[in-house]
């Protein structure tokens, strides 16, 4: 939730999110792994409100709020996370605007490295204000 609300609160002066989710809910909706598989399989069952599903997901998915986002923003994905695929982080990622880095981990499922808290310390001491 750090990147919405970065992109909602012009008071935030920097952004750190790790394996981020509520990312781009149309490719998120394929995923049959939570958090997403309640989304998958409710749409498998009833695909005529899937437009519907997906117009009111807008208001929440964090794709739509990253043009928003203006302060520097790091965030951690990981190329085998099937919890919180790259596939739905790195589109949101690109739409950032600001000053942004992301670490990407190729051998890491849906965990959390010790190193990583030590880049988002890093990106905090160097961008609180």
């Amino acid at each position: 939730m750090s990147l919405a609300t970065a992109a909602l609160d012009r008071r935030i002066s920097a952004a750190v999110a790790g394996v981020p989710w509520l990312c781009n809910f149309p490719v998120a909706a394929e995923v049959t792994s939570a958090p997403y598989v309640e989304l998958h399989d409710y749409l498998a069952q009833h695909p005529e409100q899937r437009d519907q599903a997906m117009a009111t997901l807008a208001y929440f998915d964090q794709l739509n709020l990253a043009e928003e986002i203006t302060c520097p923003t790091l965030i951690a994905s990981a190329i085998i996370d099937e919890v919180h695929p790259l596939r739905t982080v790195l589109p949101m990622f690109e739409k950032i605007r600001s000053l942004k880095s992301i670490v990407v981990y190729p051998d890491l499922e849906h965990e959390y490295r010790t190193d990583f808290t030590n880049h988002a310390k890093a990106w905090m001491d160097r961008y609180l204000r």
